[in-house]
């Protein structure tokens, strides 16, 4: 029987989160998209996106698409191998779904003077309220 050792296979949890973060502020940073959900499914980071009122929908999507395509293939990592990536129109921000995340503190952050601790989000919705900790 013979081994053979494989390296830069798969992609890590880090690599896809990266990707995920860049992929979705890329999309909010264009002119024609108004809002955005991102998230992860069955090998398909899947973007939903609400265009700016005017903005032609099927160029915009195609331009969008291709942006979050170059973003992938742009992380370094080799996550273009393994995942694909979509853009789809939602006609309303109510149609979104997802979670405000706006109000999370990510790892990395100096929170009131506390140290820093890596991947650990914090999500205080009310400060007078405990926050609940999230990984």
């Amino acid at each position: 029987m013979s081994v053979e050792t494989r390296i830069n296979r798969g992609y890590s949890e880090r690599d896809l989160d990266n990707a995920m973060e860049a992929i979705h502020f890329a999309l909010l940073q264009q002119d024609e998209v108004e809002d955005a959900v991102t998230s992860f499914d069955d090998g398909t980071i899947a973007s939903r996106v609400v265009l700016s009122i005017g903005t032609p929908a099927d160029s915009a999507l195609r331009d969008l698409r291709r942006l979050s395509g170059e973003m992938l293939v742009q992380d370094k990592s080799n996550l273009a191998d393994y995942i694909s990536v979509t853009v789809d129109e939602v006609e309303s921000t109510d149609e979104l779904g997802g979670e405000e995340i706006s109000s999370y503190h990510y790892g990395g952050e100096v929170i009131s003077g506390c140290t820093p601790v890596p991947d650990f989000c914090i999500n205080a919705p009310n400060p007078l309220t405990t926050p609940n900790h999230m990984f």
